[in-house]
């Protein structure tokens, strides 16, 4: 594992540490989950966090309780957020993508 830095915003941080909490307590709380893997891309212009569990796929009423706060973080920063239970395989794959204000 490589460990990096980038300059982040002080809201877009508050943001991600949030998004990730908020992820990973779904994931302790809900997924009986085993492997839990957690992959932040970052470029010039985007940051993205995705949070992938290996057991439970969504229950149907997940996208009303804590993933909609998840949902509300991204849209609030132009973003776009996807969860869904993985195809083949049970699992979640979440994914929180929002747009880095220019420098």
């Amino acid at each position: 594992m490589v460990p990096w830095t980038f300059s982040c915003p002080g809201a877009v941080y508050g943001d991600a540490v949030a998004v990730l909490r908020e992820a990973l307590s779904n994931v302790g709380r809900h997924a009986e989950a085993h492997l839990v893997q957690v992959v932040a891309t970052v470029d010039a212009h985007c940051l993205s966090i995705e949070v992938i569990d290996d057991v439970r796929g969504l229950r149907k009423d997940a996208m009303l309780c804590s993933l909609a706060n998840l949902r509300a973080h991204a849209i609030a920063r132009g973003g776009s957020f996807v969860a869904e239970s993985r195809r083949g395989s049970s699992g979640t794959h979440v994914r929180w993508t929002v747009r880095l204000p220019a420098t």
